[in-house]
C-alpha cells in the first residue's frame, strides 16, 4: 500500500502529513488494509523528521538561554570588576597619601636625630667625655 494522497501535496508540515495518514484511514479508504513496510517506513521518516525538528527547536532555545544568562554573568562580572577597580583606586590614593606622610615624618626625624646628635657632640666635647659610639 503506497501512502500517496492529495492531501499530502496541500501540506507542507511534517504534523500535516499525519493528520494526513490519519484522515485517510479515518476517511475509511484503509480500513481494512493492514500497513505495508513502504507504509511504516514513511511514516517513521515522518516521525523522526518531526521529532528532529522539535529537537533542533528545543537545542536552539536552550543555546539562546544559556547565551542570554552568560551575557547577564557577563555584565554583572563587569559590575563587580568596576566596583573593585575604583575600591582600588581609592586604596592607592590612600596608600599614596600615606608615603607622603611617611616621607616627611622621616624627614623630620631624621632632623631631629642630626639636630640632638650634634647637641650631644657638643656636650660630650664641652664636659670632656669619650663618645658612647665611635
Amino acid at each position: 500500500m503506497e501512502l500517496t494522497h492529495k492531501s499530502f501535496e496541500r501540506r507542507p508540515s511534517c504534523a500535516a502529513d499525519i493528520v494526513c495518514i490519519i484522515e485517510m484511514f479515518i476517511n475509511k479508504k484503509y480500513f481494512i488494509c493492514m500497513l505495508t513496510k513502504t507504509d511504516l517506513q514513511a511514516i517513521d521518516r515522518i516521525v523522526k523528521k518531526r521529532v528532529r525538528e522539535e529537537i533542533e527547536v528545543e537545542i536552539q532555545n536552550v543555546k539562546n538561554d544559556l547565551q542570554a544568562d552568560i551575557k547577564m554573568s557577563q555584565i554583572r562580572i563587569l559590575g563587580e570588576i568596576n566596583n573593585i577597580k575604583d575600591r582600588l583606586k581609592n586604596v592607592e590614593i590612600k596608600i599614596n597619601k600615606i608615603q607622603k606622610d611617611l616621607k616627611y615624618a622621616v624627614n623630620f626625624l631624621d632632623k631631629e636625630f642630626l639636630n640632638t646628635q650634634k647637641r650631644v657632640e657638643r656636650t660630650e666635647k664641652h664636659l670632656g667625655l669619650e663618645p658612647l659610639s665611635p
